[in-house]
């Protein structure tokens, strides 16, 4: 087996897949990615051409998706959780239960089905990180939006969790929580360019007066897949441009 180590992105092109994808290819990781377009051939062959080296996967189950990896490459180092959910914004008399179960399904259940896949593996070789990306409504909940804000934060209690839990078997586990942070998910330029005052409040608010950007966002996750900086565990990681203290 190779020592080159192999990591597996979800939710590749969307949110903070890009970013993660193109640093971790840079720092010599077999990358494995999943997305939801990827049940589509052409989309995969376009995404290889894009991110050169990565490896689209058409698997769509979690389960089916590290097992898929397994087969390819008999590991998985590194698991970059990169979850996407609606930010269903209403009062709590208009939401409904299957919105919210939604949100539940792909905020908390798909990142717990995914580490309960690979942890075992991880567990044998004793060494490992995950890498849950949620947002910073986690971290400060937003009026309206219940349903993802309490999602977000369940994915952040189950890191902390897992970090205790995984800590002695040398298996790093943080969540990083991002807000204004630039991605065709959530903060697009077609958002910005229709929301004059969305970028206003950007320059008022955001301490460093600007969004965070995919090449930063990759940073952060290399850091945390190298485990070079082990200690750093357990942690929900604000990535918001000083926006919360």
């Amino acid at each position: 087996m190779s020592d080159q180590k192999v990591a597996l992105v979800t939710n590749a092109r969307e949110y903070a897949g890009p970013g993660s994808v193109a640093a971790l290819l840079d720092d010599g990781f077999f990358v494995l990615c999943h997305d939801k377009s990827f049940v589509d051939e052409l989309v995969r062959k376009e995404f290889s051409q894009e991110f050169s080296g990565a490896i689209p996967l058409a698997e769509q189950c979690p389960v089916a998706l590290v097992e898929a990896v397994m087969r390819e490459k008999g590991r998985v180092d590194v698991l970059v959780s990169n979850d996407v959910i609606h930010s269903n914004m209403k009062p709590i008399e208009t939401a409904t239960v299957d919105e919210y179960r939604e949100a539940i399904e792909g905020g908390m259940v798909w990142p717990f089905l995914l580490a309960n896949a690979v942890v075992p593996q991880m567990k044998e070789r004793q060494s490992g990180a995950l890498i849950f990306v949620t947002s910073g409504a986690a971290l400060a909940p937003y009026q309206y939006l219940s349903m993802y804000s309490s999602a977000r934060a369940g994915a952040v209690a189950l890191s902390q969790s897992l970090a205790k839990e995984l800590g002695p078997f040398n298996i790093q586990v943080n969540a990083i929580c991002p807000n204004w942070f630039k991605s065709d998910t959530y903060f697009s330029d077609k958002q910005l360019a229709e929301y004059p005052k969305l970028a206003e409040r950007i320059t008022k608010e955001v301490p460093i007066k600007r969004l965070g950007q995919q090449h930063e966002m990759g940073e952060l996750v290399s850091l945390l897949a190298s485990q070079k900086a082990m200690p750093m565990t357990g942690q929900a990681i604000a990535f918001d441009g000083g926006f919360y203290p």
